[in-house]
């Protein structure tokens, strides 16, 4: 996993490990899934936007739906789309959103799409 990994976080594995097969498969399950959160953010010319974020899971392919998550936000969130991501090895990500929602999305946590819509 890509990011900033903490005790507990070790912690946590370790005791998913020692279940087995079912421990095992739960954290492959889990590698495949990301968060990005919004630390900083500009407005382009064109309406995209360029955010430097925190990513928390397994780097992925673009262009991909993401929903954005606020405690501002009711449901059923809204979506953006990634169009762009490089990541580094310490988590720390620039990433350009089109579709951006009217609301400032600073410190925002955007998810998977999919996995809103239990599409995996």
């Amino acid at each position: 996993m890509i990011g900033y990994t903490t005790k507990r976080d070790t912690i946590r594995r370790e005791v998913l490990l020692a279940h087995g097969r079912s421990g095992k498969r739960l954290l492959a399950e889990a590698e495949l899934h990301w968060r990005l959160t919004i630390e900083e953010t500009e407005l382009q010319p064109d309406g995209s936007l360029i955010a430097i974020v925190f990513l928390e899971g397994t780097p992925f392919h673009t262009p991909a739906e993401a929903e954005v998550h606020a405690s501002s936000y009711m449901r059923p969130a809204p979506t953006v789309c990634v169009d762009a991501l490089t990541a580094d090895a310490s988590g720390v990500a620039c990433i350009q959103l089109r579709q951006t929602p009217s609301e400032a999305i600073l410190g925002c946590t955007l998810y998977p799409a999919e996995c809103g819509l239990r599409e995996h």
